[in-house]
């Protein structure tokens, strides 16, 4: 009977081993995976910035992009169609001003966890929301770098609650702060201490974003502008959970089979 117990004391433990070992690996794939959600993003960026260029609109002269300001639209119109689940869509002048946007804010209660997905994962349903007319792109770090820069960009930016206010996508941002147990967790695996980073009490965005150049002649004149809100956004992360799940299972099963032995064994 001891043997017994050791050999699955042993399991147990070689399971667990191979575990961590198959988590490590999948956080290193899963920034992979969030690498490429992110070009897909600028490849998204990069579509609306040719549909503009190749519109023949020059959105640097103002009187022409306010005459032809129903063909922007058109043409963003298109964008959204080539990728409809980002939450902001903009075309902006050498200003940062908006000459044609889209913002759109999943349609469910923020307030409660959506069901996990047994099988496929559901389609997300959208609503359209308006920017504060004080919002202004140039209070975005990639975009000042994009006209900065004169090239495309792409990454995670984090920008505060009220900016996520202005933008209208406020209440899909506010995750607020909630309390972890670290009572026995090695150091390495505790929080960051409250204040070393500065959530905004936890109504910052966190977005995946893209920023390309427009231009007329060689010259930039403008920039599309991309973003999928991270906050709540359940269908991104089951999307890359999907991409990952599968890799774990071998272990997974190591363990629950381990533990299902244990009782009739010993």
């Amino acid at each position: 009977m001891a043997i017994t117990q050791i050999t699955v004391v042993l399991t147990q433990r070689q399971a667990i081993a191979d575990l961590d070992s198959s988590l490590k690996i999948n956080l290193s794939l899963l920034e992979e995976d969030i690498l490429l959600a992110q070009t897909a993003m600028e490849d998204s960026a990069t579509a609306l910035a040719k549909l503009v260029e190749i519109s023949g609109i020059n959105i640097g002269d103002p009187a022409q992009a306010l005459a032809q300001q129903n063909r922007l639209e058109a043409v963003l119109g298109q964008a959204i169609s080539i990728n409809p689940n980002a939450n902001l869509y903009f075309i902006i002048d050498s200003q940062g001003k908006p000459l044609a946007h889209h913002l759109q804010m999943e349609v469910r209660d923020f307030t409660q966890y959506p069901l996990l997905p047994e099988t496929a994962i559901p389609v997300t349903n959208y609503q359209s929301v308006s920017p504060g007319e004080e919002f202004s792109f140039k209070e975005m770090p990639i975009v000042a770098d994009v006209f900065s820069l004169k090239e495309p960009l792409k990454g995670v930016e984090l920008f505060s609650g009220s900016m996520m206010q202005q933008l209208g996508l406020g209440r899909q941002a506010a995750i607020g702060i909630r309390q972890q147990q670290i009572a026995g967790l090695p150091e390495l695996q505790q929080p960051f201490a409250e204040g070393t980073f500065d959530v905004d009490d936890g109504k910052a965005g966190l977005m995946l974003m893209a920023a390309v150049p427009i231009q007329v002649n060689g010259e930039m004149v403008g920039a599309a502008v991309l973003g999928t809100l991270i906050n709540n956004n359940f269908e991104l992360v089951d999307r890359l959970k999907q991409k990952q799940e599968f890799k774990l299972l071998p272990s997974l099963l190591k363990i629950g089979e381990s533990v299902q032995m244990s009782p009739t064994q010993i």
